[in-house]
């Protein structure tokens, strides 16, 4: 699997809905907290989407910056990141057996560390 080409024959619509939650800039360049809200499910669509507007994910391998963030990296007290920086807050479906099921998880320590970072670096 890959993303499609723009225009490739055969290829399928994807669609995202997005927010900037909260954006400043850092020593890496622009950086934001956004929710996005996919209305198709393709693979990778969210990271392809993010990576097409211009704004990939801070930490992606395959569409974006490789390398960890460390520590201090971003600017004074930014926290390090070393893995994929995409979370699933909430996945909602129709079961046969339960009917509609939603399902979410907390943001994890790390990504709730760079949120609250971007959240005092933009307000200060």
């Amino acid at each position: 699997m890959r993303p499609a080409a723009p225009g490739e024959p055969d290829s399928l619509p994807s669609e995202t809905d997005y927010r900037v939650l909260v954006a400043c800039e850092t020593a890496l360049g622009p950086v934001a907290c956004v929710e996005a809200r996919p209305r198709t499910g393709r693979q990778h669509q969210l990271r392809v989407h993010l990576r097409a507007a211009g704004a990939p994910l801070l930490v992606d391998p395959l569409y974006g910056r490789s390398e960890d963030v460390t520590a201090g990296q971003l600017g004074e007290g930014s926290p390090a990141l070393s893995r994929l920086t995409l979370h699933a807050a909430a996945i909602s479906f129709r079961s046969p057996a339960c009917g509609d099921v939603t399902v979410t998880a907390p943001l994890p320590a790390d990504l709730s560390a760079l949120a609250g970072w971007l959240g005092g670096t933009a307000a200060g």
